[in-house]
């Protein structure tokens, strides 16, 4: 599926997200009541780590590995599941990192 997402509510662009899923349709984070959730992030989005120990073990190990507590990163691609919400980060282009792990931030 490509990346010409929009959200139902407001039509606002979900650049940078990819849904995985039907129906295909996904709410921005402002429709969404959850501006916080980063399963609502977009392209170049701000995010924080701030939950090292959410998610599978898998999800901790590639944090720790990659990612430092408290610090900023900005997204690079976001890929919605029916389950799970994967988030690309710009100097992580490699490893996709479980959304649980952070805080989206305004």
């Amino acid at each position: 599926m490509g990346n010409s997402f929009i959200c139902p509510q407001c039509g606002r662009p979900l650049a940078g997200v990819s849904l995985h899923f039907s129906p295909t349709h996904w709410l921005c984070a402002e429709c969404s009541g959850e501006p916080e959730d980063a399963s609502r992030s977009r392209l170049n989005d701000r995010v924080r780590f701030d939950f090292p120990d959410a998610g599978y073990e898998s999800d901790q190990a590639d944090a720790r590995k990659y990612l430092h507590k408290g610090r900023i990163y900005r997204v690079a691609n976001v890929d919605v599941y029916d389950d799970i919400t994967k988030l690309t980060l710009f100097g992580n282009k490699d490893v996709q990192f479980n959304s649980v792990l952070f805080k989206r931030l305004q």
